[in-house]
């Protein structure tokens, strides 16, 4: 009854637990006949404790495994449970009745149930054969990998855990449930059932999928993947409740298909004969085809709530029925293909495509719907909201909310006869008829609608050209009865007759004034060629034109241009001079103020660094070029030069062969000689207590040693050096020069910009100064700031005009020697621009008239602009050789401006302007320094690419100031992406420590852009 039992227990006899409490054997039992459990529990406390030869049989009680690991003959549950994480083995099929098992069964043999009841399996289970579920339910929880066949007429579930079905595995019991957990039906499988119910979990069906009667998803995730290419039938009744199915299979058939909730997903494609909808979503993008008979009264009833979305495709070739308490909705594509849809509730799809049968009922319709059926239904009032097209009839009352477009093509392109003679239709105020007008052999071709009835409540009426006679001009002598007809005799109400302006290039105002007609052709009759801004110009004139009220200064300019076109296209010279007229009259020339402006504080920038790159020059041929130096050293044998002295804080060249000597009388640069020279005297003031600390010049003699002693007889050298030494802390960067320096520099630059079709070119002047102090506050660091003006005037070419931009300028700047060759330098400016423009337009217009108007403006704006450079520089002798990279970011804005001084209405307001760039640029350095008896002269070469990173210019919005509301835009210039920056300089190092510079500048490879530029400069020392 209780306890626990050690020894061994035999005998041809069994054992059986018969009371409650728990009884634990351990010993190796060799008894032969049944382990027996009726009640309570029997556990093992070591593993192989029954005997193989035993028979186990639970009855009510609990068989109690724990963790370890028996055999038995057999096992038969037939109430009870079986518990344990080890694993039971049967040398014969497991026989399962009801209960639970939550022990591993194990073994080469079967399971079978065969009675009514539930039997739970939650262990991980290892038996190979086959399983008989032939009643009740048998549940698997635990994770298994099954590989032998499920038979039988009962119900086989998986409830929970992972359970995997291997290929050769079949499925074939009459019921089968998902119910959580993670199934994996793979590839190979077949899994055949009367009914199969999915109601949680994730189950992938990539096998064969074959349901007599039902497939029911009432929860969870079901997975029907495209793998399942042999076979996927999901019986005679397919339903969705809840949860979501991914059909992915490509095409499925059912008799009925029920949805009351969850998602029908995925790319595959449902057929059915009927269905009921009255819940729930379709994902798509698959398609959902409705292939009834036609017999019945509704294939498809829609009766709740149902959402058709992400391009999901419902197919009609039977009859569908949306009743009035339901709503199908959603961004899907409805097309029917025969048969009925009557609609009495909410409708709203992406598309609605009525390509036979009929569509109606007193619905109301949401979205495009193309009718080549027949749209609504005697006795019914159908409400459509969205746009309609296609030549399909109609019947019923009709109301129309949006745009009617008869025709075939698409949005209603071409000629189309509506047969309306069984409809009464009403046009809303909301609504437009957008009617085709063409000539065939002469005659007026037109859409026409013949109606029972027209109730026109204040619609709008569009006249439109066939798309396929871009240049037909219609005659005006029809009413407007020939394009609408009743068979009652009944049009009422009037069209909304107010002139508005043409959506498209094709619209046709056909009742507008007579001088209006230019509207109607002036837009499609310039060529695709024409810039994007002279299109715009001409929406614009064609807003003002078809206003209620033209101011008369512009309806003067109009019925100028209007004449060009007065015999189409077919006079190309007129066009020509048209589109020409349109050109001048585009204030085009407003978008060399960006360009121009910018190159001012280019200008500027360029100031300061050139500067900057003079200081550098310093110490070319004295070592690194990179630093702040004085300059090289001068020695001549036979009388004294300027040379670097060797006092503390004076950097000198590391070595006698990057000297600058003078063999002649003339100097020269050249490698040291040991030929002997005339013996001179020097006083050096380098070793005089005496000599000034900065800015000294010394005399300095040297006689070469021999064999470690002085010999008064070999020549000896004499130089004469400046030295500065303000800083007594070890070597000085900038030791050539003072602390503090005053600088000015001025620039001159001339660029022409190329004409071409879409934008106008320039001729422009530029020039600028600046001024500045530099301070060295470290020996490695300077910093400094200037003040600059700079001018500009351009003459637009064609006679366009002029104009001319004041600019004033501060700049912070700063240069850090990272080391004695590599640098980095800093410059950020602002700049204050003033603007004076005059905009000259000039023409002759249709009339032969020559216009010659002239539009001022001034306006003022603001710039910033930062430069970032840095360079690593290596001296060889006299040589410097040197690598450069630089970027530059610069923002532009300018302020509108109102033009005046131009009759015929040409004074027009300027939008405001901004423009932002980044550019980088990489190149190389090469210099050359010369002795000479006034100083060091430094030529230098400088190459760079430079690449536009963007440049991004403001559409220029622009208005005429007759006319405010219309508004119409200009292009700025285009900037070309990559392109070659040359400079070429000199510098001068002077022996009183002021130095000068003069440098030439131009750029190769833009496209219809020169430039050239001299930049001159001096800096003196105090």
């Amino acid at each position: 009854q209780a306890g626990t039992v050690s020894a061994a227990l035999g005998g041809s006899v069994g054992l059986s637990k018969t009371n409650a409490g728990t009884v634990t054997l351990s010993g190796t039992n060799t008894y032969t006949d049944n382990t027996q459990v009726n009640a309570g529990t029997l556990a093992l406390g070591a593993s192989d404790v029954l005997a193989n030869t035993s028979n186990l049989v639970v009855n009510g009680g609990t068989f109690a495994l724990g963790s370890h690991n028996d055999t038995v003959a057999g096992v038969r549950l037939l109430s009870g449970s079986i518990t344990g994480t080890g694993t039971l083995t049967s040398n014969s099929a497991f026989d399962l009745q009801s209960g639970t098992i939550s022990a591993n069964l194990g073994g080469n043999v079967g399971l079978n149930k065969t009675t009514s009841g539930t039997v739970t399996l939650s262990g991980t289970n290892s038996y190979t054969g086959n399983t008989l579920v032939d009643a009740g339910v048998l549940n698997f929880t635990g994770s298994n990998t099954h590989s032998g066949n499920f038979t039988g007429n009962g119900t086989l579930q998986f409830g929970a855990g992972t359970q995997q079905f291997n290929a050769g595995t079949n499925l074939g019991t009459a019921n089968i449930t998902f119910s959580g957990g993670t199934n994996l039906v793979n590839a190979g499988v077949a899994l055949t059932a009367t009914d199969a119910v999915f109601s949680g979990g994730t189950t992938t069906i990539a096998g064969d999928y074959s349901v007599s009667n039902s497939t029911t998803v009432s929860g969870g995730t079901v997975n029907f993947s495209s793998a399942a290419t042999k076979q996927l039938n999901l019986g005679s009744t397919f339903t969705i409740n809840n949860g979501t199915v991914n059909l992915q299979h490509t095409s499925t058939e059912v008799s009925r298909y029920v949805q009351t909730g969850g998602i029908l997903s995925g790319p595959g494609e449902l057929s059915v004969q009927s269905a009921v909808l009255s819940g729930g979503e379709m994902r798509g993008p698959g398609s959902l085809i409705i292939s009834g008979s036609g017999g019945s009264a509704s294939d498809l009833l829609l009766n709740g709530n149902f959402i058709l979305n992400n391009q999901s495709t419902v197919i009609n070739s039977g009859n569908v029925r949306v009743t009035g308490n339901a709503t199908f909705t959603g961004n899907g594509t409805y097309r029917q293909t025969a048969g009925t849809t009557r609609v009495d509730g909410v409708w709203s799809q992406a598309l609605t495509d009525i390509q036979a049968g009929s569509f109606g009922g007193n619905g109301s319709v949401s979205g495009p719907l193309i009718n080549n059926g027949t749209v609504g239904i005697a006795g019914s009032h159908l409400t459509l909201n969205g746009p309609v097209s296609g030549s399909g009839s109609y019947a019923g009352i009709v109301d129309i909310n949006n745009s009617f477009s008869p025709g075939p093509g698409a949005n209603g392109q071409g000629i189309a006869a509506i047969d309306a003679t069984s409809a009464d239709l009403i046009f809303r105020q909301s609504g437009s008829l957008n009617l085709e007008l063409g000539g065939v052999n002469g005659q007026l071709v037109t859409d026409s609608i013949t109606a029972r009835s027209i109730d026109i409540q204040g619609a709008k009426l569009n006249l439109q050209r066939l798309a396929s006679q871009p240049n037909f001009s219609p005659q005006q002598a029809f009413s407007q009865s020939v394009l609408l007809q009743t068979t009652s005799g009944s049009i009422s109400g009037n069209f909304n007759q107010s002139i508005t302006c043409p959506e498209g290039s094709s619209d046709m105002f056909i009742f507008s004034k007579q001088e209006k007609q230019f509207l109607l052709t002036m837009v499609p009759r310039l060529p695709n060629l024409v810039p994007a801004d002279v299109q715009s110009l001409a929406n614009a004139l064609q807003q003002i034109d078809c206003s209620a009220s033209t101011p008369t200064n512009l309806q003067n300019l109009l019925n100028g241009l209007k004449p060009f076109l007065a015999n189409g296209t077919a006079d190309a010279s007129k066009v020509d001079q048209f589109i020409s007229a349109l050109r001048q009259i585009s204030p085009g020339q407003i978008a060399a103020e960006q360009t121009v402006s910018n190159q001012i504080a280019k200008l500027q920038t360029g100031n300061i660094t050139q500067r900057l790159v003079t200081l550098r020059s310093a110490s070319v041929g004295a070592g690194s070029a990179s630093s702040f130096k004085s300059s090289p050293t001068f020695n001549t044998p036979v009388s004294s030069s300027m040379a670097i002295g060797s006092a503390p804080g004076v950097l000198s060249a590391p070595s006698s062969a990057n000297s600058i000597s003078s063999p002649n009388a003339s100097s020269s640069i050249n490698t040291p000689s040991s030929t002997p020279s005339a013996p001179t005297s020097s006083v050096s003031s380098a070793s005089s207590p005496n000599t000034p600390s900065s800015n000294a010049i010394s005399i300095q003699a040297s006689t070469p040693e021999k064999d470690g002693q002085s010999s008064s007889n070999a020549p000896s050298s004499v130089s004469i050096s400046l030295s500065t030494d303000n800083n007594n802390d070890g070597t000085d960067l900038i030791s050539g020069f003072s602390n503090l320096g005053l600088f000015i520099n001025g620039q001159f630059e001339w660029a022409d910009r190329t004409a071409t079709l879409a934008q106008r070119g320039y001729a422009s002047t530029m020039s600028a100064v600046t001024a500045g102090a530099d301070y060295r506050l470290s020996k490695r660091l300077l910093l400094g700031l200037s003040a600059g003006y700079g001018s500009s005037t351009a003459l637009i070419s064609q006679q366009g005009g002029s104009q001319s931009i004041d600019g004033y300028t501060l700049s912070a700047f700063g240069s850090l020697n990272l080391t004695d060759n590599w640098y980095v330098d800093l410059v950020n400016n602002l700049t204050y621009n003033q603007y004076d423009s005059k905009r000259v337009t000039l023409y002759n217009d249709a009339n032969g008239t020559a216009i010659n108007e002239t539009a001022s403006s001034q306006t003022d704006g603001w710039q910033n602009r930062t430069s970032l450079s840095s360079g690593y520089d290596i001296a060889v002798k006299e040589w410097t050789f040197g690598l450069r990279g630089r970027t530059e970011y610069g923002y532009n804005f300018v302020n509108g401006r109102k033009e005046q001084g131009a009759g015929l209405g040409m004074n027009m307001i300027v939008g405001e302007l901004d423009n932002e760039s980044l550019s980088s640029s990489i190149g190389a350095m090469v210099s050359h320094a010369l002795s000479t008896p006034v100083g060091v002269l430094v030529s230098q070469v400088n190459v760079e690419w430079e690449h536009q990173w963007f440049n991004k210019n403001s559409l220029i919005t622009t208005r005429f100031v007759d006319s405010p509301n219309n508004a119409f835009t200009t292009n700025s210039f285009s900037v070309d992406k990559d392109y070659i920056n040359l400079r070429a300089g000199l510098s001068a190092q002077l022996p009183f420590g002021g130095s000068a510079f003069v440098q030439y500048d131009t750029t190769f490879g833009q496209q219809y852009v020169s430039r050239h530029a001299f930049n001159v400069g001096i800096r003196m020392e105090f």
